[in-house]
């Protein structure tokens, strides 16, 4: 008869045996891989320091001054978010106050809303709500990918010795027109 040791974790019960009911060799299990942060290359460090502290993604690249800009987006749309639930959390707790059959409590909203005003800013405050979350969702994940997609960008090779001459063309059929010319070198 075989004892089967279990392991309780979180109300979880993980057995160390496989599905096939044989117990599983723990030399086998590979190690997990540990990446170091000089094997990363440049845009991975910037997309993973944004994904870490938005803005840093922007530092690690070298534009320091875009990381007030995304500060301030996420900052803003943080803002809007909490300002929004907070004014929800009122509106629903006036709700529960002013439905309680208790004629002693009185909502803060008494004589300035009446139910059906009071439902209608619940559910207009609750869509702002949700919208502020997309939004805030939205700015993390653009400030993130901006910093890796410039990461690629930093090593871009941007010499002076670009030129452009115009000048104007005639083309077989007789038509004038104008040409221009790029060059580097």
């Amino acid at each position: 008869m075989k004892i089967f040791s279990s392991i309780i974790f979180g109300g979880l019960m993980l057995l160390p045996f496989s599905a096939s009911g044989q117990q599983v060799d723990t030399e086998e299990i590979a190690e997990p891989i540990r990446i170091q942060w000089s094997q990363l290359s440049q845009p991975q460090k910037a997309g993973l320091a944004s994904l870490i502290v938005p803005g840093a993604g922007q530092i690690v690249n070298g534009q320091v001054w875009k990381a007030p800009i995304a500060w301030s987006m996420m900052g803003a749309s943080g803002y809007w978010w909490y300002s929004t639930q907070s004014t929800l959390n009122r509106l629903n707790g006036a709700i529960d106050v002013r439905f309680d059959n208790d004629p002693s409590t009185v909502d803060e909203f008494d004589g300035i809303l009446n139910d059906f005003q009071l439902f209608n800013y619940q559910s207009n405050y609750q869509t702002q709500r949700d919208y502020s979350i997309l939004i805030l969702l939205g700015t993390y994940t653009f400030q993130a990918l901006e910093a890796y997609a410039a990461g690629f960008l930093v090593d871009f090779d941007v010499t002076p010795n670009l030129s452009v001459q115009p000048s104007p063309a005639i083309t077989p059929e007789g038509l004038m027109g104008a040409k221009l010319t790029f060059s580097w070198h």
